[in-house]
């Protein structure tokens, strides 16, 4: 299988899509080079059919503070922590983040039914 092809983009942090990974635009500064290689990394670890949460919290803790600081720091990338996105002349939904949503929305109904 071949490398997919690694486009930068403004908003969002990383996607994979089937030809190629978007990752943020910021990311192609000289600072972020070991963040940049471990997200493009883990964007070709993933699997276009497959339900692949448990991949999405597989972060090696010393990448942890360094990608939430860019999280933090970069607005830009907060987009991608929605479920549905409109890009590309697209409405698009992230599974992984629709599954997470529901079991916040979840938690949270579950903790007011208890008390």
């Amino acid at each position: 299988m071949k490398k997919p092809k690694i486009k930068y983009c403004r908003l969002g942090l990383s996607n994979r899509y089937e030809n190629y990974i978007e990752i943020n635009q910021k990311l192609k500064r000289k600072k972020y080079k070991k963040l940049r290689n471990y997200i493009i990394k883990h964007e070709e670890g993933h699997t276009l059919n497959e339900f692949d949460l448990f991949h999405e919290f597989k972060i090696p803790p010393r990448i942890i503070p360094r990608l939430l600081w860019f999280i933090i720091t970069t607005p830009e990338t907060w987009i991608d922590f929605f479920p549905i996105q409109y890009k590309n002349k697209k409405l698009i939904y992230d599974s992984n983040m629709l599954i997470l949503y529901i079991m916040i929305i979840a938690i949270i109904f579950g903790y007011y039914l208890i008390i």
